[in-house]
């Protein structure tokens, strides 16, 4: 039986009838920028206005693409540029969990043998901060690894010293959508086309996702992440942000912050289902992924339900 919530021939066809360009290739755009409006996106529309064609031309600090309407009026705008997330408190963690078993970690130093230092924690096991079901065997493993962990930042810190350097457990090569704004000015011609959908919802899954995987194959990056300039007091952008992008607000998992983007927040997705980092998917300190599952998958159900949840601009 064919999905009655799928979205149909004609409603792809009116979203096949926009489409999307880097700003710098066609000189048109020169003149068309300036007939673009955002009430709540003052900002934006100031940076696509006097800075987007320089920075773009010159390809830093991002790339900005347009999106066009079928009567040919820039609809909406973003820009993308790469950057890197992490774990930023793993060093203060390897050193509290090092503290915290420092006097066990100095009495396993003494032992002579394995035998010696399982049979000293078994006796001693129900003082440690480990988990009660842990066996001696885990317990020790656990101890061994914070104290060659220590051992070698401390090492590394003699190679290295510079304070600048964010020493991490793993960074996450990532894609950041920088802008996303939609131009007051053609919402009228959206809503007239009827597909009761936000605009900006149907054009992050039909042209933003779509250009982040292009480049995913030219470099290869995890995570697509956002800064979201949400000043409202019931965060009704990062609501829209959570909802209709499936972006999340992770528990353990950071990135740099420049000062254009303080007082916003951090948002990130993964973007493949990638099995070799499995374990990073199912880490609860890092995204919450119900099954490690990424922005690709959502877009397809995105399509599949077109029709079911409707949400209006």
């Amino acid at each position: 039986m064919a999905n009655k919530y799928r979205i149909t021939p004609a409603q792809e066809a009116i979203l096949d009838s926009f489409t999307c360009q880097r700003l710098t290739d066609d000189r048109r755009n020169t003149q068309l920028i300036w007939e673009f409006e955002s009430r709540r996106g003052r900002s934006l529309t100031e940076k696509l206005k006097f800075e987007a064609w320089l920075e773009d031309t010159e390809g830093v600090p991002a790339a900005y693409y347009v999106i066009k309407a079928p009567s040919g009026r820039i609809a909406m705008y973003f820009s993308l540029k790469c950057g890197t997330l992490c774990d930023p408190g793993y060093v203060s963690q390897v050193m509290e969990s090092y503290q915290r078993n420092e006097e066990l970690i100095e009495a396993l130093k003494g032992m002579h043998s394995r035998d010696e230092a399982l049979d000293y924690i078994e006796d001693i096991r129900s003082s440690t901060t480990f988990p009660v079901e842990w066996s001696a065997g885990d317990i020790f493993e656990e101890v061994r690894d914070i104290y060659q962990t220590k051992r070698f930042l401390k090492k590394e810190k003699r190679s290295e010293p510079s304070e600048k350097i964010l020493r991490v457990d793993v960074a996450f090569p990532a894609i950041e959508l920088v802008h996303f704004c939609v131009n007051d000015k053609v919402r009228g011609e959206w809503k007239a086309l009827g597909l009761g959908r936000s605009m900006g919802e149907c054009m992050f899954w039909k042209f933003v996702l779509p250009k982040m995987l292009e480049i995913n194959r030219l470099i290869g990056c995890e995570y697509a992440y956002l800064f979201a300039a949400d000043g409202s007091r019931d965060e009704t952008l990062i609501n829209y942000y959570e909802t209709a992008l499936h972006f999340e607000r992770p528990m353990g998992i950071g990135g740099i912050k420049p000062h254009y983007d303080f007082l916003c927040t951090f948002m990130c997705k993964r973007l493949f289902p990638l099995s070799s980092f499995r374990r990073y998917c199912l880490d609860p300190k890092l995204c919450k992924d119900d099954d490690g599952l990424g922005l690709v998958d959502h877009q397809k159900d995105f399509f599949e339900n077109f029709n079911l949840k409707p949400t209006m601009d």
